[in-house]
Order: C-alpha cells, then structure tokens, then sequence
C-alpha cells in the first residue's frame, strides 16, 4: 500500500511536552513571475504520464499523474469549472492505487465506464480492475498479474520493457481493448488482439494473440528513430510471419492451449506509442518515441478497413508541424488526455526517463483546438502543472535561512542537480525565495534559481548548505557539502542585519588536525551548538546514513572541528529496499530540548529525541517513519516554527524537485503520569493483524463508554467508526489493503493513537 500524510500519530509522551501533529497544508502563498504559485506545496514533477479516471465517480473525468523518476502517483480532481485548467490537488486517493513501477496507462478494459489499470510488472503487463463507487469509494482489485498471448502458437507473456510505453486501445473497433508493442527485435511494432468479443460476446475479458508481427506495414532503424514506410522486404515485414496477418484465425481458440511459461527474450533500448486516430478516419494513426532522440514520429495510417489493409502511408518528423514541434530531451512519451475540461482530448508529452532528461519545463501541453475525434494540436506551454508548483529539477532539500537579514526565514532549496538543455549536461544549484510576509504570515516569492552563483563555481553535484555565524561577527556564514563528500566554506562579510554576502570560498575545509573534512559521499552539513557550549559545531549526514560529529574546540571567532564521530547517536535512515540512507538532518530546539528529523534516501521520515545530554549514546528513534510521511524518495527536511505561533511547519523535499509542506498542531500538553496512564489504558491487538483487530477496554481504569473509536488508514480517510458500548470491540480489517493504521480515542482532552500494520 501506498503511504502518504495521516491525520494522527502515535503519541510517544515527553515529560512535557506532546509531539508533533503534522497535517498537509498549503498555507503558505508562494509568487513566482508576479503570480501566485497555487500548486506550491505538492511537491514537482519530473518525467511524468497522464491518464484521466473518476477518482470520486461523480461523473468528470479528474487526473492521473503517474512520475516514473521515482514510481510516485499524484491525483488531481476535476475543478467542473468547462474550458480551464484548473485541478486541486487530492492526495487523499492516492493510497488507493497498488504499488506499481516504470509505466502506468488507465483504460477501461471491461467497458463499465471505470478507468482500470494496465501497469508494468516483471516480464510484462498486470492488470488491475476498479471496483469502487460513490458510496464506498475508490478501490481496484488484481485481474491478472502477469498477461498472456498466444504467440505462434505458444502462450507466453505479452512483454512490454520497462523502458517502454505500449498502446492499450481498440485497434480493430470490435469494442475490447488490443494492445501494440514493439517486438523482441525492436524494430517493428506487434499488434496483440483481444479476442474478448469474439468469444464471449462482451469485453471484460483479457484472451490476445499476437496477430501482427508488423503492424502498420513499417519498420525502424535500429540505430535512429528513422521509419521505413511500407517496407516488404524486412523480416518481418516480408510477409514469412503471421498468416493473414490482423485477420482472424477462425480456427483459433485460446481457451484450447495450456499456458507455458517463457524463457528470457533480449528486448530493444525503448520506444514510447501513442495510437490515435489524429485525421477523423476511424483508422488509427500513431506517434512514436524513442530513446536518445527529443522529436516524436508521427506516421498516419492509410487503410480504409481497420486491421485489414491498414498500413502506415505518411510520416512526420517534426510532429506537430502546425505549431512548435515538440522538442523534448530525451527519449519522449505522449499521452492523449482530457486537461482543460473541454471533452477534448490534448497532447500531453514529457520525458520517458528516469534520469538525465529535462526535468524541469519537461511536460509539454498541446491544446486540442479540433474536435476529440479529429484533433488539431497548438501548443501551449511546457510546464502543464509543473509551472504552478515549486519545481528545481531533480531533488529538492530545503533549508531556511534569513539571507536579506530582515528577521524573517527565507527558502533555500537545493537540488541533486538539473538537466541543462543549452549543453545537456547536469548542473546543481540552490533556488532562493524571499519572505515576503510578516512575522506572523509568511509568504514566499521566488528570486533566482542561482543563488550564490554556485551553479558555476565548478562545485560538484548535490550541493546542501548550512548556515551559522561561525566567526562571531553577527551573520550567517555558508558551508557546502557535495556529491563528494567534503564541505566548503564562504564567509559572509555583510555584517548584521544585511543581504548576505558571501566572499570566496575556502574549498575542502579542514578539521582541527589539519586533515580535510570528508565524509565519504553526498555531505549535507548542518552548524549547530549541539553541547551548547557556546560554539557552533558541524554535524554531517552522508550516503552511509548515519551522522558525523565534529565540535567546535575553537573560538566563537576562530572555529576549529575536532572530529568525534562518524556514528552520532546511533542515527541511521538506511532500511530494509537498500544499502544506502542519505541522511539529511534537520535539529529542532523546542523549549530547550533538541529533537531531530532526517530526510532519507527511502523518503521516509525519521524522527530522534533524548539529545541534550546524550551526544555520546544512542538517542531515541520515536518512529523510522514519523506519522507515515513519505511523499517521495530522496528526501530532505526543514523544520521551523516560521510563523511564530508555537507550533512547526515541516518543508519536506522529494525527488521530483518540489516541497510538500506540512503544518503542525498542539494536540496537548499533558504531565507524564496523566498521558502515560491514558496512553496504556486499553489493549489493542493483535498488532500486526491480518483480519480481526480487538480494542479491549476490560482492564481500563477510566470510563470510555460512549466515546467514538476511529480508524483512519495512511492518508488520513476515515476507514471505520465506532461507538464504544461494551468492554471489547472487534474491528475486521480482512478486506483493507495492506499497510498502516492509525487507531485513534478522544478522551479527557488528549488524542490516544495507537499505530495498527495490517499484514
């Protein structure tokens, strides 16, 4: 199951004070180019597919956006406002969707009126059926995890590459859904027809067989995205493969062969298709994509009878020649989707990348001007939704820091790095956005995306800084880890209460001994006074995921960093998926305790107390991955009370380039007896569960009678409610999807939440 925000913790008491209640905000204005930013806060995107679906069934079509940079699904809902492009962002459903990798296409398979989802799996294609509605919402169910065809006679895998997109749509218009992909060879494109009507008489059936090894008559270099139209003498396009090639075997019956599992077959470097009918014909045409290359062939189909003499007659290069043709770096994908609410289906094309690619002004939106069925493409813009949102390529880390000295944090966000279109190569570099509020209403509005001109100092990729007045003269002085693992010095020689500015940087810092400071890979400083002697010290996340130490034995003027450990705490985001943590520190001095959150490479949220006094032991992990926060992978964190009213706001970064911002509450401050004989009060069990879970109140020593138990799952939906009549409540939990929990009473003034993992 997908984790996202929840709206309850598990609370873990402090003598006293309650920890952090974090809920997904927006409350912050962000302005870039004079306009307000409404998109701000949801966190980027990089090398994006769409897909429309009713995500709340009332009927408008709302929008997938699935980002294959790291597997991360966002949902946006229809505003019902005909002819704009405005979507609010809905997170709420995208825990509903199951765990899915490389490409995601919705279509609706059964013809119900429901999206359902064609995703990729190992060797193939799952399938995934949407059986949710109004009154239960939305909700799919596995069809098949792993798609068969009847190829030359032997059942094996419909294989779609992960570095491919097939089509999914109805090639023959006998109303089931056929699939295209190109072949073993990569050098045409096989043609999979549905036998579902054939057979049954309906369409909610997946039966294919490969029934064209060249379909649309034409093959492609395999050395460039050059297409031979009308090619006949290419194997397969000779005509020494399929019989009656797109024409019904009336002897064939797929439900007269066993299944063979396949061996292994070599696959080519990776195409994209998008099959349409773009001239009103009934017969479909097709824009083709491929690796290493930024245009999209589009070849048109000239048979008159679908699947019968259909081959391909005409292609453009320059795809769509009326308008600016699209220019994508590199390896292009095209959607065909509805996202200006006019019934008209648009061309959406961004990168089918995991890397390297553009990825900032990278999802290219061309309005349909023609009709759904006969389009006419104009472009419009290349940051469709991108351009609403605080984008700065790939990773973001943010990090507040007043730079103009007028006593209000500003934002700093760093990146792993950017594709630069000009030389194609990858830069890093640290956005800034001013705090233009007040003390009380912060907001933000963007200045440059070169902050400190550090994009070109030579610097390695991934640079992370830190600020703190480390020579005593009254401002913030700048340290810069990199991808190489050392830091970097700027001092700043504004003076008080004045726009920092930073003089030349002192490269590889050294420590108390002389020797450069170099903590492997990927350093991500922060200047604390850790053991609050007075002088700042340096701690240090790294690729390791855990934390180096160096304290200051220095002056308030002339720092030295003695080096203490490469083990603060016992600090480690490292999990179960990978070798690697990226730990990304962010300390938090509440009421004179320190309590520290980390960013990590898995994305998760990790979340320390018991510091102060304790530099040398371990400190406390409350949770691994704190109220289930983890909207992205490669995460970094800030956390702030910013608005100064005694609660914190969290900015976490993601991998898409963006920030997600989160707004904390006071859910109570309680003395440590009082919460501690609530918190224990009742059982629940058994925690992990599979199917029933039992919250036992036959021991408690306080009267819960009639209080509302609920039960809410990873993003916050209210799955169950319960009024408490008796001493045991059984709550079946059989039909949930796997994941966690938040079991949530109200009583005497405190929120008691208990984290429930369904198995």
């Amino acid at each position: 199951m997908r984790l996202s925000i929840i709206i309850t913790l598990l609370l873990i008491a402090t003598q006293t004070n309650a920890q952090f209640f974090f809920k997904r905000s927006d409350f912050i204005p962000v302005y870039k180019n004079a306009a307000q930013q409404d998109m701000a806060w949801v966190g980027g995107l990089n090398f994006v597919q769409f897909s429309n679906i009713d995500l709340d069934y009332d009927g408008n079509m709302d929008l997938f956006v699935f980002d294959r940079s790291s597997n991360k699904w966002l949902t946006f809902l229809h505003s019902n406002n005909a002819g704009t492009e405005e979507w609010s962002y809905a997170p709420e459903y995208e825990a509903a969707f199951p765990n899915m990798d490389s490409w995601v296409l919705l279509r609706d398979y059964n013809c119900d009126g429901k999206m359902d989802i064609y995703a990729h799996t190992s060797a193939g294609i799952k399938l995934y059926k949407n059986i949710g509605d109004a009154s239960n919402g939305l909700e799919f169910e596995l069809v098949d995890n792993l798609i068969f065809t009847l190829f030359y006679g032997t059942p094996i895998n419909l294989y779609v590459s992960a570095g491919d997109i097939p089509g999914i749509i109805d090639i023959d218009s006998d109303g089931d859904l056929d699939i295209l992909t190109f072949g073993v060879a990569g050098s045409t494109v096989e043609y999979h027809k549905n036998y579902s009507m054939e057979l049954y008489g309906v369409c909610d059936s997946i039966v294919y067989e490969m029934r064209n090894e060249c379909w649309g008559r034409f093959t492609e270099s395999s050395v460039s995205n050059t297409v031979n139209l009308w090619d006949t003498l290419t194997y397969p396009c000779d005509g020494s493969t399929v019989s009656n090639p797109e024409l019904v075997d009336p002897n064939f019956d797929p439900r007269d062969v066993s299944i063979i599992l396949p061996t292994d077959r070599a696959r080519h470097a990776g195409s994209t298709l998008m099959p349409f009918d773009y001239n009103g014909d009934t017969i479909m045409d097709l824009l083709i994509g491929d690796v290493s290359f930024n245009n999209l062939v589009y070849t048109e189909n000239f048979g008159t009878i679908p699947n019968t003499n259909s081959g391909m007659g005409y292609k453009e290069n320059n795809f769509p020649s009326n308008t600016t043709p699209i220019d994508v770096p590199i390896f292009p994908a095209s959607f065909y989707v509805d996202v200006n609410h006019d019934g008209k289906r648009d061309l959406i094309v961004s990168p089918n990348s995991t890397s390297n690619s553009v990825d900032i002004e990278s999802v290219w939106h061309y309005i349909n001007t023609g009709t759904d069925a006969n389009p006419t493409f104009s472009f419009s813009k290349t940051d469709l939704l991108q351009g609403r949102m605080i984008d700065n390529g790939v990773g973001a880390y943010p990090i507040l820091f007043d730079h103009d000295g007028d006593g209000l944090k500003d934002l700093i966000v760093a990146n792993a790095y950017y594709y630069n279109t000009t030389d194609q190569a990858l830069y890093s570099r640290l956005a800034y956005y001013k705090n233009t509020g007040t003390a009380m209403s912060p907001e933000f509005t963007f200045v440059t995306n070169n902050y400190a001109n550090l994009e070109n100092t030579g610097l390695q990729l991934y640079i992370y800084p830190a600020f703190g007045d480390i020579d005593g003269d009254g401002d913030e002085d700048m340290f810069i880890g990199d991808q190489d693992g050392g830091i970097h010095y700027y001092e700043n020689t504004a003076g008080v209460g004045n726009p920092a500015v930073f003089a030349a940087p002192v490269l590889n810092v050294v420590d108390a001994t002389g020797t450069a400071i170099d903590v492997g890979q990927y350093s991500t400083p922060v200047i604390i006074d850790l053991d609050r002697d007075g002088l700042k010290d340096m701690v240090i996340g790294y690729r390791t995921g855990k934390l180096y130490y160096y304290k200051n034995t220095g002056t308030t003027t002339v720092p030295k960093f003695s080096y203490q450990t490469d083990n603060l705490g016992g600090v480690n985001t490292v999990d179960y998926q990978t070798p690697y943590g990226y730990s990304v520190p962010s300390f938090v001095d509440r009421n004179g305790a320190y309590e520290l959150f980390l960013g990590s490479f898995s994305g998760q949220l990790h979340y320390y107390t018991d510091i102060d006094s304790n530099i040398g032991g371990n400190f406390t992990l409350v949770d691994t991955m704190y109220q289930g926060i983890r909207d992205d992978k490669q995460s970094g964190v800030a956390v702030s009370d910013l608005d100064m009213d005694g609660n914190y706001e969290l900015f976490y970064g993601t991998k898409r380039g963006g920030i997600t911002l989160y707004e904390s509450d006071s859910i109570a401050t309680v003395g440590y007896d009082n919460f501690e004989d609530l918190q224990d009060d009742f059982l629940v069990y058994p925690n992990p569960t599979s199917n029933q879970l039992i919250v036992d109140f036959t021991s408690a020593k306080h009267n819960y009678f009639g209080k509302e138990v609920e039960l809410y799952n990873a993003v916050g939906q209210k799955m169950v409610s319960l009024k408490i009549t008796n001493q045991k409540l059984q709550i079946d939990m059989s039909t949930f999807a796997e994941g966690i929990y938040i079991l949530s009473l109200n009583t005497e003034g405190v929120r008691i939440s208990k984290k429930i993992i369904k198995q």
